[in-house]
């Protein structure tokens, strides 16, 4: 059989059904290979028994988890969260006080919030559940390590400054707990850092953190170092001292480099922390805490048109749908029975891709939704162009509408490799891009992947369909 799959002919390998077997294969393989070592064989006498284990709910396709719950796969009011539970220490008094326990739940929220996106570039959602004590549950739609998650919510963050004042000895600074005694604080804290950015010193292959100060601090630092040449100038973070130098030549470019801890790693939490310090530490609870999160992984609903009451996530399928929808009519009226045939392709492209998005896990937020949408307007726009180029060479070289399709259906043709050229080169370029940082926006990361990951299915879709119609619509045997 697979020898007969190599020697066979160019013309039997462009089979649809042919690709379509392979496409199958490459799946089921990659399904199977988790299952296969837990096959268990037994020999009795002459009689051989295969006990196959019973298929889990969840599969791995390379390696990669897919979850077959229905309500995660259908229902879109579900968002596949991950919940991290901490404890706050909030006093009877403080509960009372509701508008200053909401104003410092804001600041905490936003702080925490900030911090998660600095160190994944995805957002967090921070919720408050008051019970016998109040907890903080922080979702994420991620996957995130749990030591991360712990240290950004449980470390303060909190910078402090000081300088050398007057003569200190050296085993009262190693080993006496009361060195603040000879430094002499400098104000410059959280509020003056403009950027904290984790990195390794490639001269002494540690990680660090390198700060830059706003005018301020620069100001403030560049006077207190020129006036205190060779006095020791020390930085600390929440009591700990990540930096304790002699200052050998005043600072004035407002930069300055601290100690980032034993990895890269815990360089960028404290870079993430320093950036956006607590104003209330959380906790990890002294015992495990079962809290009802059913009603966190449903979206709130709204009326839509006065009529409907949808989700956000709804309202805007609900539009994508209507917008696909004049973009089939359109082609309908234009093309004719090539037009319904292009909208059949596109709707195969928009279902293909939420499928796709569902089966592996992809959030269903509005990154994922704009990067479906126009992925399949390009395709449509690619599509009516190669239409329109069919139609001009029909009555230009005076070809039947057959034959116009079958030149223009190939790829040889340069709109449909230039198309698929530019639409992955874009995502790509994105997806670099967001990699970067650069967009400064928080969903560009997440929707440069979505981008990519349908700008990949749209074209292998392409190329499938080209050799469908080719072959069985366009063929000669069809004809």
């Amino acid at each position: 059989m697979i020898f007969h799959i190599f020697v066979m002919d160019d013309k039997k390998l462009k089979s649809p059904f042919l690709w379509t077997f392979f496409i199958l294969l490459f799946f089921s393989i990659g399904v199977l290979i988790p299952v296969i070592p837990a096959i268990e064989f037994s020999f009795r006498d002459r009689d051989v028994t295969i006990n196959i284990p019973q298929f889990p709910k969840t599969i791995y396709l390379w390696g990669r988890p897919i979850n077959l719950r229905p309500d995660h796969l259908l229902d879109l009011e579900y968002r596949p969260g991950f919940f991290h539970i901490f404890e706050l220490g909030v006093s009877n008094q403080e509960i009372e006080n509701e508008t200053l326990l909401k104003e410092e739940q804001e600041m905490l929220s936003n702080a925490i919030e900030k911090r998660v996106n600095t160190f994944y570039s995805w957002p967090a959602k921070i919720h408050y559940i008051q019970e016998d004590k109040q907890y903080l549950v922080l979702e994420t739609l991620h996957l995130a390590d749990r030591d991360v998650i712990t240290a950004l919510v449980t470390f303060p963050g909190n910078l402090s400054f000081f300088i050398q004042d007057g003569e200190i000895d050296e085993e009262d600074l190693i080993f006496s707990d009361s060195w603040e005694d000879g430094f002499k604080f400098i104000d410059i804290n959280n509020n003056n850092i403009v950027k904290a950015t984790a990195q390794i010193d490639f001269q002494t292959n540690l990680p660090m953190v390198a700060l830059t100060l706003n005018d301020q601090g620069r100001s403030t630092l560049f006077r207190v170092t020129r006036e205190n040449s060779d006095k020791l100038l020390m930085v600390t973070i929440d009591g700990s001292t990540v930096l304790l130098s002699p200052i050998r030549e005043p600072i004035h470019t407002g930069k300055i480099s601290i100690f980032g801890g034993r990895s890269l790693e815990q360089a960028k939490i404290i870079s993430s922390a320093i950036s956006s310090p607590l104003p209330r530490v959380a906790t990890i609870p002294d015992e495990s805490v079962n809290l009802d999160l059913t009603q966190l992984s449903k979206e709130q609903s709204s009326r839509f048109l006065g009529l409907f009451d949808l989700t956000v996530i709804q309202i805007k399928i609900t539009i994508i749908v209507i917008i696909l929808t004049v973009l089939s009519l359109i082609s309908i009226v234009v093309f004719k029975k090539s037009g319904l045939l292009l909208s059949l392709m596109l709707w195969s492209v928009v279902i293909i891709g939420a499928a796709f998005s569902r089966i592996m896990q992809m959030v269903v937020d509005s990154s994922l939704l704009i990067a479906l949408s126009l992925t399949a307007i390009y395709w449509w726009m690619s599509a009516t162009g190669l239409l329109f180029y069919a139609t001009r060479i029909q009555k230009k070289e005076q070809m039947s509408k057959t034959e116009s399709l079958l030149t223009s259906l190939s790829f040889k043709n340069k709109i449909i490799r230039r198309s698929g050229a530019i639409l992955l080169l874009s995502s790509l370029i994105l997806v670099s891009l967001s990699s970067s940082n650069y967009l400064g926006m928080r969903f560009s990361s997440s929707f440069s992947q979505a981008l990519f990951n349908f700008s990949l299915l749209s074209v292998g879709l392409t190329a499938l369909f080209i050799m469908i119609i080719r072959d069985l619509f366009l063929s000669e045997e069809a004809i």
